[in-house]
């Protein structure tokens, strides 16, 4: 029985260390039932070899949440995105020509404090950033590809400390969302 119990709670420990990430990309066409899209035989979806500019907003909802989350930077945000694109040869320089908009509109960010965090993560939200992702051409014309992200992180049994955490979710979105345009 001591065994069987002790069975139990390693079971139970590990589980708990390596559960509460969750990511996903959606594309729900029915929310952006009222937005036209750009016709699809116009251009790939795919970013290919065209240089990219980053825009990252934040929606009312988004700008509510931002009071109870100081952890939160959409600078930091978007300097992550910004810096999978360099590291890609895809990131517009400030004088480009031609390039392609990234529009990121928060919807939902969560940050959670570092005590909750560390010391309480298996009770804690998930740390928590959902936005409306579109990439266009120019910025007179519709988007041609338009979709959900949503990227969600927790620690495990005792959470990362510190910048790290938010750090891995700032990565963790930036992946799911140029994944989409790279693929």
């Amino acid at each position: 029985m001591q065994l069987l119990i002790r069975y139990a709670f390693i079971s139970v420990f590990i589980v708990s260390f390596f559960a509460g990430c969750a990511n996903g990309v959606s594309r729900d066409t029915s929310r952006f039932s009222g937005i036209s899209m750009a016709p699809p035989n116009m251009s790939a979806t795919h970013l290919g070899n065209a240089p990219v500019k980053v825009n990252i907003t934040l929606n009312d909802a988004a700008q509510v949440a931002l009071k109870d989350n100081p952890k939160f930077s959409a600078k930091a945000l978007q300097d992550t995105i910004e810096h999978a694109l360099a590291a890609r040869n895809l990131l517009a320089a400030q004088d480009s020509a031609n390039p392609m908009y990234l529009d990121v509109e928060l919807t939902a960010i969560h940050v959670r404090s570092n005590a909750s965090s560390t010391f309480f993560d298996f009770l804690a939200d998930n740390d928590r950033i959902d936005a409306n992702v579109s990439l266009a051409h120019t910025r007179d014309l519709p988007p041609v590809n338009r979709f959900q992200v949503s990227a969600s992180s927790r620690g495990g049994l005792i959470g990362k400390p510190g910048n790290s955490r938010v750090e891995s979710i700032y990565q963790k979105f930036s992946d799911k969302t140029l994944v989409e345009f790279l693929r």
